[in-house]
């Protein structure tokens, strides 16, 4: 590749430095191929086995041969490649051996997520897949969900009902332009005498309003704060976390729980968490779960 830092042998140059790797493989007496014990042996010489020798050369050189068998001749060729990422153009996990970037690409967040995936492959070992000593099935759908798998143990699944109370929510926003820097810094300027760094941000998106619906047993509510209420966003989340709460009582199941909002049957867990879903996402924005969130004063 003309880009590689590799040594390049000419034509002429090619065979005495193949002499050289035999006499250092087979440790034979001499330097080069003038000497007696070197001609003698090459005299005699029938040729690399590949079979006894290949694996200790690759061994000691700390390299990889490929070799390639043709079915039109016959005959079998030997690929030496002594720098994949300048063939390749990519560098890849020397552990792993999946997860690769691309070397002469300027984007530095790729080198920062590559040093971090050869660190996490260091701690799983390449993740390879660790087998249990007994056997289990693996359902994630059942051990997923603590509730489901005691009362499929238990054959009380007519008990196991859907989530049928939640929250709603909607941001609006409105773009601001900030145009900083940040991150790593560079032994850059901009126009403006500014330190350049490895990031630039344009603009933060500034909340307006929000809106959120709260479908509980006793029906739908609306609750409603904007940019003219002082901390409208503390006030929305103190709203919405005495709601949670709720509708945690709400979606558990009717048959487990007494007219005073207690479990009957402790023994059943529950740890489904409590949906706060974006309204606007087409995907579903997901908020987050309140079902161990403790509040601090």
């Amino acid at each position: 590749m003309p880009d590689t830092k590799t040594n390049r042998y000419r034509s002429q140059n090619k065979v005495a430095e193949g002499i050289r790797l035999i006499i250092q493989h087979y440790n034979l007496s001499g330097n080069s191929a003038k000497c007696r014990d070197v001609q003698n042996f090459l005299a005699d010489f029938k040729g690399f086995d590949l079979a006894a020798d290949g694996k200790k050369i690759a061994k000691r050189m700390n390299i990889s041969i490929c070799v390639y068998a043709y079915k039109e001749d016959e005959a079998a060729h030997i690929l030496f490649i002594s720098d994949p990422e300048a063939l390749t153009g990519c560098r890849y996990c020397p552990i792993c051996k999946l997860h690769g970037i691309k070397i002469k690409d300027k984007n530095c967040h790729l080198a920062r997520d590559f040093e971090r995936h050869v660190e996490k492959c260091k701690l799983n070992k390449g993740k390879q897949v660790l087998l249990s000593s007994s056997q289990i099935p693996f359902a994630p759908h059942i051990y997923g969900n603590q509730t489901y798998m005691y009362l499929l143990a238990n054959e009380m699944l007519d008990k196991f009902k859907p989530t049928q109370y939640y929250i709603t929510y909607d941001f609006e926003t409105v773009e601001r332009n900030i145009n900083k820097y940040f991150g790593k810094k560079k032994d850059e300027k901009n126009e403006a005498g500014q330190q350049i760094s490895n990031s630039f941000q344009n603009s933060i998106l500034e909340p307006l309003r929000v809106a959120t619906s709260i479908k509980s047993k006793s029906g739908i509510r609306t609750i409603y704060y904007d940019l003219r209420q002082e901390n409208f966003i503390e006030q929305w989340l103190e709203e919405v976390f005495k709601a949670a709460e709720q509708i945690k009582q709400d979606n558990m199941c009717c048959d487990s729980i007494d007219d005073e909002g207690r479990h009957q049957d402790s023994e059943i867990p529950y740890e489904i968490p409590v949906p706060v879903v974006d309204w606007h996402i087409v995907q579903g924005g997901y908020l987050g779960d309140f079902s161990h969130i403790k509040r601090v004063e």
